[in-house]
C-alpha cells in the first residue's frame, strides 16, 4: 500500500530525484492494488459469515439463526469501528490513509451481510452510478490544494463527509462497489 501511494502522497515527480524504476513500478500498480485489497476485504467478510450462511440453508431454529446473524454483525461492527478510529488517529501522520474508509465500508456492509448475490451486484452498480452522478453534479476539486495535496476542511463536517463519500483518496462511492463485488 505504501508503494501504491508513494507517488501521490510523497509528491514524487518524473523530473525529481526519485529512481525511475520506482516511479515506473508505482505508475504500473497505481489503483490496482487498492482495488484488489478492497475486493479481498469483501471476500474476507463472506468467509467470516460462511458458517452462518451455511447454517441458514438447513436451519430449523430461526431463533438460533437470528442470534448467529446478530453475532456476525456485531463482530463486523466492532472491526469497522476499530478501523475507523485507527484511521482517523493515523490520518494526521498519513493523509492518504485508507483505514477510516475501510471502517465506513464495513459499516455499510453490515445490513447487507445476508442478502443475495444479485443484491450485492446491484449495490456495486449503484455505487458506481452514484460516483458518476456526483462527478457531473458536484465540483470534485472542492477542499483540495493540488499543489500540496492537502485536503482543507477534513475535520469540518462538510469537508469530512465530502472527503469520505466523494472526493477523498478512497471515497465510499465508487469504492464500496469493490467491497460488494468481493462479497
Amino acid at each position: 500500500m505504501v508503494l501504491v501511494n508513494y507517488t501521490l502522497a510523497m509528491n514524487a515527480q518524473d523530473e525529481g530525484d526519485d529512481p525511475s524504476w520506482l516511479l515506473l513500478a508505482t505508475y504500473a500498480l497505481s489503483g490496482k492494488r487498492a482495488a484488489i485489497f478492497v475486493i479481498l476485504a469483501g471476500i474476507g467478510i463472506t468467509l467470516m459469515t460462511r458458517k452462518t450462511h451455511l447454517a441458514s440453508e438447513t436451519a430449523k431454529d430461526t431463533r438460533e439463526m437470528v442470534i448467529m446473524r446478530v453475532h456476525d454483525r456485531l463482530i463486523l461492527g466492532k472491526r469497522a469501528l476499530f478501523l475507523f478510529i485507527a484511521g482517523l488517529l493515523y490520518y494526521p501522520l498519513w493523509p492518504a490513509d485508507i483505514l477510516h474508509y475501510y471502517g465506513v465500508w464495513l459499516l455499510v456492509a453490515i445490513p447487507l451481510l445476508f442478502v443475495s448475490n444479485w443484491v450485492l451486484l446491484a449495490g456495486a452498480g449503484l455505487s458506481l452510478l452514484i460516483a458518476y452522478v456526483l462527478l457531473f453534479t458536484v465540483d470534485y476539486e472542492i477542499g483540495w490544494d493540488w499543489d500540496t495535496l492537502e485536503y482543507a476542511g477534513f475535520w469540518r463536517p462538510d469537508g469530512f463527509v465530502r472527503n469520505m463519500f466523494y472526493n477523498g483518496f478512497h471515497p465510499v462511492f465508487p469504492w464500496l462497489g469493490f467491497l460488494f463485488l468481493g462479497m
